[in-house]
């Protein structure tokens, strides 16, 4: 499972759905809640969270939060179709048998 943080643009969320990867948008059912939440649910649904969000970094090291995987990256707009090919890419290596 996909965890798309809430500064996740929504062409990478809609590509990923397109590529049967199961992935779930902190924007469409989640919004507003806070970065503790979000690592929260990814736990709980032994997601991927992917984020542009500095802040996680700061849980994951400043808190010693463990237990999930996070795909950080900072990207421009124009970069958003590169962005894609590389997180599908990395998904199918991941789990090469089955979308997550």
């Amino acid at each position: 499972m996909i965890i798309a943080d809430e500064n996740i643009d929504r062409n990478i969320i809609l590509a990923l759905r397109k590529a049967n990867h199961k992935i779930t948008s902190i924007a469409e059912n989640y919004p507003g809640i806070p970065d503790e939440d979000v690592i929260d649910l990814t736990v709980t649904l032994e997601g991927i969270l992917l984020t542009c969000d500095k802040d996680i970094g700061e849980w994951v090291f400043a808190h010693w939060r463990k237990g999930f995987s996070v795909l950080f990256f900072r990207y421009d707009k124009e970069e958003t179709d590169e962005i894609i090919k590389n997180i599908i890419s990395i998904m199918e290596k991941l789990t090469p048998d089955e979308h997550v």
